[in-house]
């Protein structure tokens, strides 16, 4: 077993857990473990298969006989899947966001001598007869999101804008605060973070290092957003980004780029509500008769 302890065992634990970080892997699980058959020479002689390490970290798997008298399973992989695989994590429902393909060199009967991993993000199904693909034509599209929150009533208040910041550039989705009520009749402020799932650790140890929280609570929701496609319109002071939302391929709502709307104010010497308004007239304006649906009654802001 003290192979395992070897420099290329090592590195591919190391690298293994860099990528899993990198990533931002919530959570693992695996298929039914192929096991071959035969014997296999290592530095302790000729030992049989599976190896007596890799059946010893297998227990409690599921395994699948492959008919090649090869080794399917090293106790490297045994032990990365031993410790990272033991839930059945799988979403009923996922979008596949990454895959990736790793070939062996033995030949295999019957099959290619191939691992896959597939990289998930969990969905919730829509209505029936609806489609939950981004940009699927849907136009109404459920998602699982991660909400953190934790209440808060010791914390300057100053500190708030900077973990808001750092939430924000570390991948939350949405984060805000609603003032409430706390034992002892102390004002406090209730810190929420929308997150994705593969997020949240990291989003977690960023409310704990930076707030005077001592916990965070975590619970997982579903929400339903719209299609959207950013389009470029032109106004008197300059162009503007406008962001549509479409459900069933209808325009719905129609938000200009406020950052952009506010520097062309500030040039103009107008007011932003100015050219907030005329950019979202002149998104309406070019809507196509598809995009605004059959009862063409335009977008709502």
């Amino acid at each position: 077993f003290h192979e395992v302890g070897a420099m290329d065992s090592i590195a591919d634990f190391v690298v293994f857990a860099l990528l899993v970080d990198h990533l931002g892997i919530a959570t693992m699980s695996c298929s039914r473990v192929p096991v071959g058959a035969g014997t296999v020479r290592t530095q302790h002689g000729i030992l049989p298969l599976p190896a007596p390490a890799t059946a010893r970290l297998l227990e409690g798997f599921e395994t699948v006989a492959v008919p090649a008298r090869i080794e399917t399973v090293t106790p490297t992989g045994a032990a990365i899947v031993a410790t990272l695989c033991r839930d059945d994590s799988r979403p009923a429902h996922a979008t596949i966001t990454g895959t990736g393909t790793g070939l062996g060199t033995a030949t295999v009967p019957d099959r290619p001598n191939a691992l896959r991993v597939l990289r998930l993000e969990p969905v919730e199904p829509g209505p029936p007869g609806r489609s939950d693909h981004a940009g699927g034509g849907a136009g109404e599209e459920a998602r699982v999101v991660s909400v953190l929150e934790c209440s808060i009533d010791d914390l300057d208040p100053r500190v708030y804008g900077r973990v808001t910041d750092l939430l924000l550039g570390a991948g939350a989705l949405d984060v805000f605060t609603t003032p409430i009520q706390m034992k002892k009749q102390r004002p406090g402020t209730l810190l929420t973070v929308l997150a994705r799932p593969a997020d949240e650790a990291e989003l977690t140890r960023i409310v704990l290092t930076e707030t005077s929280t001592l916990g965070v609570r975590h619970r997982t929701e579903s929400r339903t957003v719209l299609d959207r496609r950013v389009v470029t319109v032109d106004t008197p002071w300059g162009e503007v980004e406008v962001k549509l939302g479409l459900l069933d391929d209808v325009v719905v709502n129609a938000s200009p780029e406020y950052d952009e709307c506010l520097v062309l104010a500030a040039e103009a010497g107008v007011p932003v509500k100015t050219v907030l308004a005329t950019a979202h007239a002149a998104a309406l304006e070019h809507l196509s008769p598809a995009d605004r649906g059959s009862d063409s009654a335009g977008a709502q802001q």
